[in-house]
């Protein structure tokens, strides 16, 4: 079964959504070998989780705080608040969410609170270009795994999103090479040292014209398109 997820950032309203998935037309495809992921904004989580009830699609928040009881933290969304409404899952350690500060630290902490409140995570990783044209990627995906995971369990409901930090939002060419190395390294880290296969897809200027050969990549077992998924025709034709 190949994971097909969507992130739409910030983008979309409550009336954009319903034209959105009516325009996907989901009725009309075989799911059958298809996970299909959605992660949105949070003010279309509840109007996508009652859309959702005539598919089998899987909602995700886009992020969440690490403090899974209530408490005092004015704008935080906590896992608890998410599980709460159905939400299936979050991701988790995007670069554009790095921006604003997150650690590794907090990104360990918010995986374990969303593990605990039974949500799934996807879990992102990647290096920059600087990382990249150094030859410093495998490096940093394995400090990046380390911190990340650190004293994590329940680690078969984490999916890796192998990220390219340079690649995001680009015109680059895929480095189809590249993909195929570090899913083999994040495979053989997490069999390594915590005895399960995990599951990779892959996320970067993902389109139309290279999602195929990147789902054809040994090891990899699905995509995170972000762009390319707002549009909802492109991305009928992908699912």
């Amino acid at each position: 079964m190949k994971i097909i997820a969507s992130n739409w950032k910030m983008n979309g309203t409550h009336d954009e959504i319903h034209k959105y998935f009516k325009d996907l037309c989901l009725e009309e495809k075989n799911l059958s070998k298809t996970e299909l992921i959605f992660a949105l904004p949070f003010t279309l989580l509840y109007e996508a989780l009652k859309i959702n009830r005539n598919y089998f699609l899987k909602i995700f928040a886009q992020n969440c705080c690490y403090h899974s009881e209530d408490c005092g933290l004015t704008g935080e969304i906590s896992t608890k608040m998410l599980s709460s409404i159905g939400v299936h899952g979050t991701i988790l350690g995007h670069s554009e969410r790095k921006q604003f500060g997150e650690t590794l630290e907090v990104i360990n902490m918010k995986i374990k609170s969303s593990l605990d409140e039974k949500l799934k995570v996807i879990f992102c990783i990647g290096e920059t270009y600087d990382d990249y044209i150094e030859n410093k990627t495998e490096e940093v995906i394995k400090y990046q795994i380390e911190k990340g995971l650190k004293n994590v369990k329940n680690l078969e409901n984490i999916i890796f999103a192998y990220e390219p930090i340079w690649a995001i939002n680009s015109n680059s060419d895929v480095d189809f090479e590249n993909i195929r190395n570090i899913s083999n390294l994040v495979k053989k880290i997490c069999i390594d040292t915590k005895s399960y296969e995990p599951k990779i897809i892959y996320g970067g200027s993902v389109n139309l014209y290279n999602f195929r050969k990147i789902l054809d990549i040994k090891d990899i077992s699905g995509i995170l398109v972000g762009k390319a998924s707002l549009d909802s025709k492109k991305f009928s034709k992908m699912i």
